[in-house]
């Protein structure tokens, strides 16, 4: 029987990517009709979820094979968690103020970066030391960084308002790592994010209020032709857009995902961090696709959402428990055999999402969820009282 739910949970067929044709709308809606038996296997301190901090988890990321989780503690430590025995396997302390957000570079190597402004690569097997580490490229808060393979370079985004891209082979101090090519100013700086080919940066930007209350709202510019490897950071040649269609009242991009296939981002924006909403953006037309108001319990914090490897389910924070929403069939995305801009195949109106929220509820509001890239599984990460909660379907 064990081995027959394993087979199920790998074989899990929207979760995967390999090339199958994907399952039609109403497969989609049976997967989710799965996902509401999910069950969040909490525990105590003494078990297994509960890391050693009474803290909140910033942000959680599997490895490119999923048999481990890296989680991004407030108090800056780095916990890492194995997701099939549900157990902490390492907890460390890597920075010396909060930890926001780790990215992989291959399976057993990442990288994390902290509001004390440092960025460091980690080999998950030894941990007593960085295996490279910048201090001094940014002068405020890193809160955000990706990998980008061709360049063998993390692009990082912080709170003094630059975009630095920092080669992870080389020394921080080397002349490449200096040089105007790979540093990108950007006023009201919030989140970055880059596409998996490293061809398209965008960047999410909070509204000017305190010098020009007139302004419409929060902004996204979008860089695309991106040659990280060939150019670094110089956009002079690529082609730039900017998205400033958003919710009525939002004023901040808190986090930014860009889909597989480079024709949409997800965000989540906030006014005021009092209240939330999920967006879907198209990177063709620059259209709003999709909002959806948001919980925002706790105030006053950053949640993230997460997207399935097949860009076809969103998890989001919402409140002690976690949404997932589906495309219906109105958005083409979800079928490769139709136009390629979805903004006219909805012929002007929203699309739907399928929504489900799980129960029972967590302990503490969620603030980051992730979807594994190989199970039927997702991680969620807590406010307050440092639980990683990993939460699949009940299968018999």
């Amino acid at each position: 029987m064990m081995a027959s739910r394993e087979l199920r949970r790998r074989q899990f067929p929207y979760m995967q990517s390999n090339g199958r044709r994907l399952p039609g709308i109403a497969g989609l809606q049976r997967h989710l009709e799965m996902y509401k038996k999910i069950k969040f296997k909490g525990c105590d301190r003494r078990g297994s979820l509960v890391t050693a901090d009474d803290c909140s988890v910033f942000n959680v990321e599997f490895s490119s094979l999923g048999n481990y989780a890296v989680a991004a503690m407030e108090s800056g430590r780095i916990v890492l968690a194995d997701p099939l025995t549900k157990r902490t396997t390492r907890d460390f302390q890597a920075h010396d103020d909060c930890a926001n957000c780790v990215c992989f570079i291959n399976n057993g190597t990442f990288a994390s970066c902290s509001d004390d402004c440092s960025i460091k690569v980690w080999d998950h097997r030894n941990l007593t030391e960085p295996l490279a580490a910048a201090y001094n490229l940014h002068s405020s808060w890193v809160k955000n960084i990706y990998y980008d393979a061709g360049s063998q370079s993390i692009l990082s985004g912080a709170f003094d308002q630059t975009i630095r891209l920092w080669n992870i082979n080389t020394s921080e101090d080397a002349k490449e790592n200096t040089a105007s090519g790979n540093t990108l100013g950007e006023d009201h700086l919030v989140r970055i994010a880059l596409s998996k080919d490293g061809t398209i940066l965008c960047i999410g930007c909070s509204a000017d209020r305190d010098d020009n209350p007139d302004v419409p709202g929060c902004c996204m510019k979008v860089f695309k032709g991106m040659q990280l490897r060939e150019r670094g950071l110089d956009v002079s040649s690529c082609t730039e857009g900017r998205i400033t269609a958003w919710p009525s009242g939002a004023e901040t991009v808190l986090s930014l995902r860009i889909f597989s296939d480079n024709k949409y981002v997800m965000s989540r924006c906030s006014e005021n961090y009092y209240r939330d909403w999920l967006c879907v953006h198209s990177l063709t037309s620059f259209d709003l696709l999709y909002e959806i108001r948001e919980s925002s319990v706790p105030y006053g914090i950053i949640k993230e959402p997460g997207l399935s490897s097949d860009d076809r389910v969103i998890c989001s924070p919402f409140g002690n428990r976690v949404r997932l929403m589906a495309f219906d069939q109105h958005f083409c995305r979800m079928d490769s055999d139709c136009i390629a801009d979805a903004a006219t195949a909805v012929t002007g109106r929203f699309v739907e999402f399928l929504d489900v929220k799980l129960d029972p509820v967590l302990p503490q509001p969620v603030l980051t969820c992730r979807f594994s890239p190989t199970q039927m599984l997702l991680a969620a990460g807590t406010s307050s009282n440092g639980t990683i909660a990993f939460a699949e379907p009940k299968l018999s």
